[in-house]
This record gives C-alpha cells, sequence and structure tokens, in this order.
C-alpha cells in the first residue's frame, strides 16, 4: 500500500505539465488584457476562445470609433482561435459595444511568412508579430480618396469613420459601413 502511494505520487511529480518554452514568442493577448474593449465585448471574445494578435507595439488590433453611425462609439478587433493561431483571423466589429449584433468581416488568411500569419516585425527574430493590422480612417479622410478612385460613382456619401485593413505593408482595402446593412471595400482607395 505505502509503495503504490509512493509511486502514484512520484509519478504526479515526475509527469507534470509540458513546459518547453515556446521557440519564438508571438505578440498576442488575451481579450481581458486589452484596456480598450468594453466588458461585455471581452467576455463575448472569451466564450468564444478568441485571442487578439498584436501586429507590433503600435498596432493592436483593437479600435474604437464611429465606424457605423456617427452617434455612437464602436469597437473593432481581429481575432484569431486560440487552438488555431496559424489559422484565417476575423474582423469583428461591435455596434457601440453590443455583442447581440456583432458583424463579421473576414476570414482572412495569406500565409505571409513561412506558411504562416506570424512575421518578424522590422527583421527581427522574435518576437513575432501578426501580418494583418486595422487602423480607423477618419470621414475627412475617406472623403479625400474619391479623387482616387477609379470609379467615383460607387463612393458613398460619406457621414462617419472606416477602417482600414492591411497585412504588413500591403493595403488590402478600407471598409465603408453602408446603407445601414452592408459593408463596402472602396477600390481604388488603396
Amino acid at each position: 500500500m505505502v509503495i503504490t502511494i509512493l509511486t502514484v505520487l512520484a509519478g504526479a511529480l515526475i509527469a507534470g505539465p509540458d513546459e518547453k518554452p515556446t521557440e519564438i514568442d508571438t505578440l498576442i493577448i488575451e481579450p481581458a488584457e486589452s484596456r480598450d474593449l468594453p466588458k461585455s465585448v471581452v467576455t463575448w471574445l472569451e466564450a468564444r476562445d478568441y485571442l487578439i494578435p498584436q501586429a507590433n507595439e503600435q498596432w493592436k488590433n483593437v479600435i474604437s470609433g464611429s465606424f457605423t453611425d456617427v452617434n455612437q462609439t464602436d469597437f473593432a478587433v481581429i481575432t484569431v482561435k486560440r487552438s488555431a493561431m496559424d489559422d484565417s483571423c476575423s474582423l469583428w466589429i461591435f455596434p457601440a459595444g453590443d455583442t447581440l449584433t456583432p458583424m463579421l468581416l473576414g476570414p482572412y488568411k495569406v500565409n505571409f511568412y513561412a506558411g504562416t500569419n506570424w512575421w518578424p516585425p522590422y527583421g527581427q527574430k522574435t518576437p513575432l508579430g501578426y501580418a494583418w493590422y486595422i487602423v480607423p480612417i477618419s470621414q475627412e479622410w475617406i472623403v479625400s480618396l474619391k479623387q482616387y478612385a477609379t470609379d467615383q460613382s460607387e463612393f458613398p456619401d460619406v457621414s462617419h469613420q472606416g477602417i482600414y485593413l492591411s497585412i504588413v505593408d500591403k493595403g488590402v482595402g478600407w471598409q465603408y459601413y453602408y446603407d445601414g446593412y452592408k459593408w463596402l471595400r472602396l477600390n481604388g482607395a488603396d
């Protein structure tokens, strides 16, 4: 009996969790670590096992602005699933922080660096930053883009901010919420 107890205890000490360090650290945070998200959005993201990848110290992939209506503050966040960090990412928009009707843009995947969306920013080997990032775009900036559009008729009347979605240094698109129900990618604005 004593030998059995000692064997079980010794086995528990030897068979601890895998503590092998990650070869290359990634810039990624839990939703609760973001100081820029309302608690309701944090709870929604945690319930779905999402993480927030960071492009670098400047591009946090959590932004706020008037993306769907000039009279409210919306939140946008790029997410990856905890179990699939090298899979596609999604851009979620939470109008007025509402988690009952979030909007999904994506998924997006490029396999930018060695078959993954992670890359060494500015030539660094560690930590890896996420290739995708988002930036809020002012209403005035979107209006000024119209002159560069190949088809100016596709530009809507601009009444609020938009979102610039990019991968590393390659613009993917200027996203603009239009007509109360759809997102437009403003062609010719990159």
